[in-house]
């Protein structure tokens, strides 16, 4: 996955420059920064002197130890609004899960049908949302093979 950072105005930009400039600012040295982030104190500095944003995989960590919010680090990866997030994953191909109304009150304040009244074809099948479970895309090593 490609992240494009020019993508980024410059205030986006300059906020994520800042957040970790103050996220490295919270250590005694660039070194001890550059060691809970799992990095060099070379890259550390480089990252500060060129104005370079601070690379994916260190926006966890910085956040973990420093209480800097992922989402000044890198506005481009981790927006604050749920419109981005459906649009990042309409872009890479997935599908961005939005929360159904539970029933019950509706807006105008009637009473929302139940699914025995609406019949079988009113609610669709719910939409299988993708696992963090690397196991369950594992497919079936007996697939294919008769018993």
């Amino acid at each position: 996955m490609v992240f494009d950072s020019f993508a980024l105005t410059d205030q986006q930009r300059a906020t994520a420059i800042n957040a970790f400039k103050r996220a490295a600012s919270m250590f005694s040295s660039q070194t001890q920064f550059a060691d809970v982030i799992g990095t060099s104190q070379q890259n550390v500095s480089k990252l500060i002197r060129h104005r370079r944003l601070c690379p994916p995989q260190h926006v966890l960590k910085i956040e973990a130890a420093t209480g800097v919010s992922r989402h000044d680090l890198r506005p481009d990866i981790y927006p604050r609004d749920e419109l981005a997030v459906a649009s990042i994953a309409a872009s890479v191909g997935g599908s961005a899960a939005v929360p159904a109304h539970s029933g019950g009150e509706g807006a105008g304040g009637t009473a929302t049908p139940s699914r025995a009244t609406q019949g079988p074809s009113a609610n669709p099948a719910p939409v299988p949302v993708p696992s963090d479970n690397p196991c369950d895309y594992v497919a079936d090593p007996l697939a294919g093979f008769a018993a």
